[in-house]
């Protein structure tokens, strides 16, 4: 009961972290870039304490090798950053229910993606897997009528993109996470992608200021241009309350670092199955919570898209209900990941709590 606990509470606060970058992306002049910078540097510092304290001598490892350090900046670079960033920017052009919903597209493209590489067809669960999906996506886009798209293309486009990268930086870190278990990788990886943010968040802000000078005064010497740009940055600096800031804090500590806790250890007591059943909590938290704390309004085609969506969770974690499967790579990656990591956890660094899944 307390590892079912301890998942369903790890994926609810996924969900959570949604749901207050809804609401400061709605009520306070950010950007999904600032959020995305603290939320990475906010968790990756906490991941790093840990890993100083619990996990110096896999750290020690993991950089003594270059291809390893290598995979950890495409894992931060390309998976952890485009994954957190698209999640934000799909958060602000619809809600946190309907791009968490969406995000949860990736469990049908990995399903996909594995019987492609496995040169197998998708087992029956799948199928209706992916049948499920596609009216969830469907419902949710239309609202039940074809002939008409119910939200933007531009959003639409945002969010379908958010279930690629959500796929890629689930699936690719899955040779580090056998290696090396899940938590100094993706620590580490998070705060790959928290320095990436800053420099794509201070750049871009100076950038702004520099156009700007240039627009109002043509020709400038080096100095107005310095001077410029560090008042772009200065004006990109979102105003916020305390309300504001502890917001964001919890986005970093609660959302992120630990939901990823929380979940780890539920899942390495119930198993990859239940504790991929449990994923599924996300974005039905994100929906209700949404609902309920933002009044976001949500429609009945909305609700029916959400389930079909927790549907679609259900039908691919089971697989016909094998349990025994999750071991296979044709069970998809997820639950491999889960498995290989509770035996290099057991005994590469003892640590019977660890297993894996990629942060949020």
């Amino acid at each position: 009961m307390g590892g079912v606990l301890c998942a369903f509470t790890g994926a609810t606060f996924w969900g959570l972290s949604g749901v207050c970058a809804d609401f400061l992306l709605s009520n306070y002049d950010i950007s999904p870039l600032f959020i995305t910078m603290c939320r990475a540097l906010g968790a990756g510092v906490l991941f790093c304490c840990v890993i100083a304290v619990r996990y110096r001598d896999v750290l020690r490892r993991m950089m003594a090798d270059a291809r390893t350090v290598a995979s950890l900046l495409i894992f931060g670079c390309l998976g952890l950053f485009p994954c957190q960033i698209v999640y934000l920017v799909a958060i602000d052009l619809t809600n946190a229910g309907t791009a968490t919903v969406f995000q949860s597209l990736n469990i049908v493209f990995i399903a996909l993606f594995t019987a492609l590489i496995a040169r197998k067809p998708l087992c029956r669960n799948e199928v209706l897997g992916v049948v499920c999906a596609f009216c969830s996506v469907f419902v949710i886009a239309t609202q039940g009528n074809p002939l008409v798209l119910a939200m933007s293309l531009t959003s639409l486009l945002w969010c379908l993109f958010l279930g690629v990268v959500e796929s890629f930086y689930v699936v690719y870190p899955e040779k580090l996470f056998q290696e090396f278990g899940s938590f100094v990788p993706t620590g580490v990886a998070m705060m790959v992608s928290g320095f990436l943010s800053a420099l794509v968040w201070l750049a871009s802000s100076a950038w702004g200021g520099v156009v700007a000078a240039l627009g109002s005064a043509g020709t400038v010497g080096t100095g107005a241009l310095l001077q410029a740009a560090v008042s772009g940055i200065a004006d990109a600096l979102p105003t916020l309350d305390a309300l504001g800031i502890v917001v964001l804090a919890v986005i970093a500590v609660v959302g992120t670092f630990a939901s990823f806790a929380l979940f780890l250890r539920g899942v390495s007591k119930v198993g990859a199955v239940t504790g991929s059943l449990m994923g599924a909590m996300e974005p039905l938290s994100a929906a209700i919570l949404s609902a309920l704390v933002l009044a976001t309004p949500f429609t009945a085609w909305d609700w029916l898209g959400l389930v079909l969506m927790v549907a679609t969770f259900f039908l691919v974690a089971l697989k016909g209900g094998d349990k025994d499967a999750v071991n296979d790579v044709e069970d998809g990656a997820r639950e491999k990941v889960v498995m290989a990591e509770i035996g290099s956890a057991r005994e590469s660094e003892n640590v019977e709590e660890e297993c894996p899944c990629p942060v949020r």
